[in-house]
């Protein structure tokens, strides 16, 4: 989760070490630093909220240790810190029916999401992952050592959401009514009728977490929402929240079970958003 919310190097997170994150309160004030990268750039980084909770976990984690460790990851290898993630990741891509995943990959999706989601400059993004910058006026004129300044960009790739398709005035918030409907897939509904029925039987539940300003969404409302919304783009926020769940549980025995169940439901759901979509798309070209 570290890699794809900051975009950096797989040894860059191996061997981070402590003395190397700045933690506040205020995530805007959060930054972390890379002493001895590939290019030979040492350079200090923002953290987007979301990373900043992934170390922070990592804190209680080695606060809770009988032995505290120098490294943010650490691990029994002789180096003390994590060596290779191939294996993990592999399991974890199994777990959600991927056919590989790498950590390059979760450094892609961060460049990939800021280009093409989040709107970002390419020169930018070149400069948070720590390449050399291809532009002349970047290399000779911008900062490249000293990145604090850049918190907005990463946050909004940490940010990211499924894109809303639907009008400014809808009435349902898309994420609530998205939760909902993880929910309720996860919970065995197959029809945008059973996630609303769901949705109503355990309302009073969804309401201890959610704001519901306007009730559980109807049956209808959840078919419109599944019809125009970006499959692709649900899918890859699905695909998120079970990693951060994985990230927060481990990837323990009982745990990768869970995980695979909850990951062929979401497919489920995903599949049906893409067939609305088609069925939307035959009509109109009829």
């Amino acid at each position: 989760m570290f890699l794809a919310f900051t975009g950096c190097r797989r040894s860059e997170g191996a061997m981070l070490e402590w003395r190397n994150v700045h933690l506040e309160d205020d995530p805007a004030q959060c930054w972390w630093h890379i002493e001895d990268p590939k290019n030979k750039n040492p350079i200090s980084l923002p953290l987007s909220g979301q990373a900043v909770a992934v170390l922070r976990a990592r804190q209680t984690a080695n606060d809770q240790s009988p032995v505290k460790s120098k490294y943010v990851f650490p691990s029994s290898s002789k180096a003390g810190h994590v060596m290779d993630t191939r294996a993990p990741l592999e399991r974890f891509a199994a777990t959600i029916n991927m056919d590989r995943l790498s950590a390059h990959d979760l450094r892609r999706t961060f460049v990939t999401l800021g280009v093409k989601a989040c709107r970002l400059d390419i020169a930018k993004l070149e400069l948070l992952t720590n390449h050399v910058p291809q532009s002349v006026t970047t290399k000779h004129y911008l900062e490249t050592s000293d990145l604090r300044d850049y918190h907005q960009e990463v946050q909004a790739i940490g940010d990211y959401e499924v894109p809303d398709p639907r009008a400014d005035n809808a009435r349902h918030n898309l994420c609530e009514l998205l939760v909902v409907a993880f929910v309720a897939v996860l919970c065995g509904a197959t029809s945008c009728a059973e996630m609303a029925a769901f949705g109503r039987a355990k309302e009073h539940v969804f309401r201890g977490f959610l704001k519901l300003k306007h009730a559980i969404p109807s049956h209808d409302t959840f078919s419109t929402v599944f019809r125009l919304i970006d499959p692709k783009a649900l899918d890859a926020a699905f695909g998120r929240v079970l990693a951060g769940i994985a990230a927060l549980l481990g990837d323990g025995a009982l745990v990768l079970p869970l995980i695979r169940a909850s990951a062929e439901r979401i497919v489920e759901l995903v599949e049906l958003v893409a067939e609305l979509r088609d069925r939307v798309a035959e009509l109109e070209a009829k």
